[in-house]
């Protein structure tokens, strides 16, 4: 897995992230989620685009994020999940709570 952090906007960050979202994986993003929120922006938006395998694990950190963002009172949305992770997502009953406005 790889993360990429970048600004994409003034104060939105988004986290970028590729690869399998598993048990082994997910302090990675806990970790870069955490240090964008830390930085205090207007929005974190983690882009699943190239996930290609999520587990239980990988929804409970996209979970933890957003309750970590709402305790700071920020925007936080997951998007671009593709195919089976969006299935998973869906299935879990997640994806809205996750997703917010975005209409992907």
């Amino acid at each position: 897995m790889s993360i990429d952090v970048s600004e994409e906007a003034a104060s939105v960050i988004r986290v970028t992230v590729a690869g399998e979202l598993t048990t082994v994986t997910v302090n990675g993003l806990r970790t870069a989620v955490a240090g964008a929120i830390g930085g205090r922006p207007r929005a974190v938006i983690v882009d699943l685009d190239r996930v290609t395998f999520l587990d239980s694990s990988g929804i409970g950190s996209l979970i933890a994020g957003r309750h970590l963002a709402d305790a700071h009172a920020l925007e936080y949305r997951v998007v671009n999940a593709r195919d089976h992770v969006r299935w998973v997502l869906n299935v879990s009953g997640v994806w809205s709570y996750l997703a917010g406005d975005d209409p992907d």
